[in-house]
């Protein structure tokens, strides 16, 4: 099949454009891959298989509109469970994976209808995970639902996502992606998420560019905003509303002692709204189903969330922050910059702690891809092995920064304490079309693409 390109998302950079595409074949990987045994897929015919070691983890990676899930150890052994285009309604997984806490080994995944249908829509798929080693996998979509996106000149788009401990949901919808206001949202979804219609929450409406979430022990989520008003990661904190009822939009709190940031470079908070709205997604398996006012007003007692600007603009993945991983001790967070090719692990306050990856020059993306690739997604396992999805970015003759042909890789950075001093990244697999994402799965303790907790 002849693959149809489609734009993922797209970021504006100063005067920089850096475009995320990924397409929708059926096409299997290269076979040049550094991954050693493929196990049986949709899309492969392969035989064999990998026992997973229990306390490996499996990586789940969204590639070209796939899902693949990769063995976190040597041989990297890797299994396709969901094969591009066979989502239904012309939907496509891309961007970040979370798994649920609650141990059904069901997970979400951000979701796009291809540009080529009408209307182009986004939003959210819900996966069951079967089998329990790399080659026995199953996996089956259970639900899917369209979000609340805001205005936007682009077509919209999902990414980022993490779970409550009760499994409430939280997750970011771009908005306007290159340039223009910040119409990015952060939502949160209270379960249950099978019928395809689950009830939610508009917590901010003014985010620039929202990429990867990450969630703690305590329930603080944090969120990645790649351009202005509101570049840097920002952390929020209180009481999330409980159900729909109670839905309210996020104030801006202090930033911390540490930082001399303490509003987005325009000066506007990225938590001003119209006002809490309670709405219920139309999902497509629902046949368009939903609240038929599809824009209730909450009159119940307001949750208190508190928006802070933990990690401020500067030099390093800050400059323009992809993507966010709580550590599970949550003493750290592991940041990623896709156009710099940057990771890098900062403390609970924000206060930066050590480089993880950065490339030489210092530079954006050129012609060429960086020799640690571009990080998009990012993960970190229980023993602080950091994960990321690189879509090999490059910088075309029209300055266009976008995945080249071919140049994306699945990485493994393994860190000593303190992330100090980290080995060359170990590729996973290499060879493949723009990967956007990823998450991680640990046996009864499922994880979450960035969310680093049980």
């Amino acid at each position: 099949m002849t693959p149809r390109r489609r734009s993922i998302l797209a970021v504006t950079l100063a005067a920089f454009v850096v475009a995320y595409s990924a397409g929708c074949s059926t096409s299997s990987r290269s076979a040049t891959s550094t991954t050693t045994s493929l196990a049986p897929s949709a899309t492969d015919g392969a035989t064999s298989s990998t026992t997973t070691p229990a306390a490996a983890a499996i990586v789940f990676a969204t590639v070209d509109g796939a899902i693949d899930a990769y063995l976190s150890v040597p041989p990297y052994t890797r299994q396709r469970v969901i094969a591009a285009g066979t989502a239904p309604n012309g939907n496509e997984p891309h961007g970040q994976i979370c798994f649920a806490p609650d141990g059904s080994r069901r997970f979400v995944v951000a979701e796009t209808k291809a540009a080529d249908t009408t209307p182009a829509s986004a939003g959210w798929g819900l996966y069951q995970l079967t089998g329990d080693d790399v080659g026995a996998l199953r996996v089956r979509r259970v639900s899917g639902w369209t979000s609340p996106s805001g205005i936007a000149t682009d077509d919209p788009t999902t990414y980022g996502c993490a779970f409550l401990s009760d499994g409430r949901l939280l997750t970011s919808d771009v908005g306007n992606q290159r340039s223009g206001d910040a119409t990015g949202r952060l939502v949160e979804w209270f379960p249950p998420y099978e019928d395809g219609a689950p009830t939610s929450c508009v917590l901010s409406s003014t985010l620039a560019t929202p990429l990867g979430l990450s969630s703690d022990a305590a329930d603080n989520v944090y969120l990645a905003s790649a351009r202005a008003p509101t570049v840097g990661v920002w952390r929020y904190s209180g009481t999330f509303p409980s159900d729909a009822t109670g839905c309210v939009t996020a104030t801006t709190g202090p930033a911390p002692p540490n930082t001399t940031t303490t509003t987005p470079d325009s000066g506007t908070p990225p938590t001003t709204s119209p006002g809490p709205t309670v709405t219920r997604g139309s999902g497509p398996d629902a046949n368009g189903g939903g609240d038929p006012s599809g824009n209730g007003r909450s009159t119940a007692t307001p949750a208190a969330v508190t928006a802070t600007l933990l990690i401020p603009p500067a030099a390093g993945p800050a400059s323009a922050p992809t993507s966010v991983a709580a550590t599970p001790d949550g003493l750290s967070l592991v940041v990623s910059s896709a156009p710099f090719g940057s990771i890098a692990a900062y403390g609970s306050d924000g206060v930066v702690n050590t480089p993880i990856l950065s490339d030489p020059s210092g530079a954006m993306v050129a012609k060429t891809p960086f020799s640690g690739g571009t990080p998009l997604g990012v993960a970190v396992g229980p023993d602080g092995v950091v994960f990321y999805a690189d879509p090999g970015l490059v910088q075309g003759v029209d300055g266009v920064i976008a995945p080249g042909d071919k140049t994306g890789t699945i990485r493994r950075l393994a860190t000593s304490p303190g992330f100090a001093s980290p080995p060359p990244p170990d590729p996973l697999d290499t060879n493949l079309r723009a990967p956007d994402g990823l998450g991680l799965y640990l046996g009864v303790s499922p994880q979450s693409g960035g969310a680093s907790k049980a």
